[in-house]
């Protein structure tokens, strides 16, 4: 859903939809214009989500260190930075995540494809410390679900997850 909810192009997105709201774009590989849109409200923003490679308009490439320049924006400003390795991860462009050519750590990665090697439809997300341990995006997300539940035996335990 937030993929497709990002796209700005209509001849992907035409006939799907409800589209998630609060998503904004910037320019693909202008890291200035990231730094300018995170500054001018970065009260609002928990997260930037990026193809490491662009697939929608064919193979789009960023400029080299643009990773490793929105990491540390991501970082200044405490915004989490999710990779969208769907089509680009498990070794589809040489590394093990496209985002290693940066060797950069995202604080969540989204994969797809690649991991049941086309027979099934399957994804997965992958979450790292940043995730966890007390950026915007992440600790929102904690306070709004932390609740009390009980484990398998009945015992009442605190229950944490992200949404």
């Amino acid at each position: 859903m937030a993929a497709i909810s990002t796209s700005d192009d209509p001849t992907s997105s035409k006939g799907f939809g409800p589209f998630m709201p609060g998503f904004s774009n910037v320019p693909y590989g202008d890291a200035k214009a990231l730094e300018e849109a995170i500054a001018a409200d970065h009260e609002n923003i928990a997260a930037f989500m990026v193809e490491p490679i662009q697939g929608e308009a064919g193979v789009v490439v960023p400029p080299t260190g643009y990773l490793k320049e929105v990491k540390a924006i991501c970082d200044k400003h405490n915004v989490l930075l999710i990779c969208d390795e769907v089509q680009t991860g498990l070794a589809r462009t040489g590394t093990m995540l496209c985002s290693d050519f940066d060797e950069i750590k995202p604080d969540i990665v989204v994969l797809g494809k690649a991991l049941s090697g086309g027979v099934y439809p399957v994804s997965a997300g992958e979450t790292g410390q940043g995730a966890s341990a007390g950026r915007r995006g992440a600790r929102e997300g904690r306070r709004e679900a932390k609740g009390r539940r009980k484990d398998a035996k009945g015992r009442r335990s605190e229950a944490t997850t992200t949404n």
